[in-house]
Formats: C-alpha cells, sequence, structure tokens
C-alpha cells in the first residue's frame, strides 16, 4: 500500500515547508505545514522528504487507535495489514523554491483544518493535489485536542501572554516541549459538559485560522527572516537550516493573492 502520487498532468510538482510556528494569544504557537508549487527543475531542491506518520510512529499510531476507540490489546490484527503505510513518505520535495511561473495576481490561498483525529499531513494527497494545481496550502496542526498527536514547542513565559481556563488546559503548559495525543471529552479537567468542550475547540481553531492567515500575510510581505527568528521548533535546529528557511520563504514575497484566502478541511 503506498499513498497517492501526485497526477501526471499536474501543472506543477510540488514541495512543503514544514514547522512554521508563532506564538499566538491562548494556544503559545501555530504548527503548520506550508504545501506549495514548486518549479518541474528541482536541482535547488536538497532532496530531503517528509514522513507522512509523525515521529515516533508507535505514539501516533497509539493515538489514532485511542481516537477509533480501539484497544491497544486488539491492535496488531489492524496494524498489520496497513503497515507499510507506516513508513511512506509524502510524495513531495522539502524546501524546494516556490515556481517562478506564478499567475499574474499571485498563486491563491487557502488554510486547511484538519478533522478529528488528523494532524497537518493526514490529507496530504488532497493538499498536494491542490499544490499541483497552483495553489499554496497552509495546513494546520490544531492544538485544541483533535489532532491524532501533536510536539508543541512553547515559548517561555516572558515571551508570550499566558492561555486560561479551557484554553489554558487545552494548550498544556510553557517554557517545554510537550508531546500531546488525542483528548476525549471525558478526559478534560473539571468533567465540563461536552458543548462547552466543543465551543472551546471551535474557538481555540479560529484563532490557529487566523494565525496561519497572519504568517501567509507575514511570509507574502516579506517577512521571512523575523518569522523563523521566532519559530519555536526552528531555534533548535542548526544555524544553516534556519537560513536556508529564511530564504527560501523570502522569495514567496509578493508572490500570494492574500486579497482572497479561503478556508478548507474535513
Amino acid at each position: 500500500m503506498s499513498l497517492p502520487r501526485l497526477p501526471s498532468d499536474a501543472r506543477y510538482k510540488v514541495s512543503t515547508d514544514g514547522g512554521a510556528t508563532k506564538q499566538i494569544l491562548t494556544t503559545d504557537t501555530i504548527l503548520l505545514t506550508i504545501y506549495y508549487p514548486t518549479s518541474n527543475s528541482q536541482e535547488k531542491a536538497d532532496g530531503r522528504t517528509l514522513d507522512w506518520l509523525e515521529a515516533p510512529k508507535l505514539r501516533s499510531i497509539g493515538s489514532l487507535l485511542k481516537h477509533a476507540g480501539i484497544s491497544k490489546y486488539l491492535a496488531l490484527p489492524i496494524i498489520l495489514p496497513a503497515y507499510s503505510v507506516v513508513g511512506q513518505k509524502l510524495p513531495v520535495v522539502v524546501d524546494a523554491p516556490i515556481a517562478f511561473d506564478l499567475p499574474s495576481d499571485g498563486f491563491p490561498v487557502a488554510v486547511f483544518s484538519h478533522g478529528m483525529g488528523g494532524t497537518r499531513t493526514t490529507y496530504s494527497a488532497y493538499c498536494t493535489s491542490l499544490a499541483g494545481a497552483g495553489i499554496v496550502i497552509a495546513a494546520v496542526e490544531h492544538r485544541d485536542g483533535s489532532s491524532a498527536s501533536t510536539t508543541i514547542h512553547h515559548p517561555s513565559e516572558k515571551d508570550g501572554k499566558s492561555p486560561s481556563g479551557l484554553f489554558r488546559w487545552l494548550s498544556g503548559g510553557s517554557n517545554s516541549v510537550e508531546n500531546k495525543l488525542y483528548v476525549r471529552p471525558d478526559e478534560v479537567d473539571g468533567k465540563p459538559e461536552p458543548m462547552d468542550i466543543r465551543r472551546a475547540q471551535v474557538e481555540f481553531r479560529r484563532r490557529e485560522v487566523l494565525a496561519a492567515l497572519e504568517v501567509l500575510n507575514d511570509i507574502n510581505a516579506g517577512k521571512a527572516s523575523t518569522l523563523v527568528d521566532s519559530c519555536t521548533r526552528s531555534q533548535r535546529d542548526e544555524g544553516k537550516i534556519r537560513e536556508r528557511r529564511a530564504e527560501l520563504l523570502t522569495d514567496f514575497s509578493g508572490k500570494l493573492k492574500m486579497q482572497d484566502p479561503w478556508l478548507i478541511g474535513h
């Protein structure tokens, strides 16, 4: 079993830029992967690939089983037939230059919001097909407890505003690296009403979507270096990786059609 490939008649090949994060109120950071069109010439790409299932993979698998309500003791017969998917790579090249033959008014942009148990790569086949058609997709990995598995690199307390109430519980602590799995309503502290949890999650997602649009606006405005410097994930990367990402995103400046963004998802 393998992931769907990019259609042979796609106008563009596809690249991704992952780990674009930015501090926002209540959620500390926003995590997204940008799927975007690149030129057919890939000589400037470094050849890196992106896993479909985030590492550590056993944790991601365990969270997916939890979302499905399947006991881990019954997991083996279910996992084995689909085991080949576990190691799948996305059919994209990471950090390739954005396509040079853009429309006169820029590439259309969209923010993708995943469903319950999803991540920023779960719907990669769909996002890739859209990017191959010339659309820049910012796929958000929600931190509202709906993601199968996500890793949050919290900023220090002095760098961001602390959330409160359900927002505080959903987003977790600060000044640390936190692994969060899918959250069932009965696991929320204080046992609030299910609809209260859902309302908090919807508001949480709304703010994440707006933050993703702000990230795209900053990239289009030529603020790539500032964005990379403030990224709580890239701060743990080597300097050359941060420099490469800043250079890559700087080339997006003025190429995005930000006046008419779309919201898509599951």
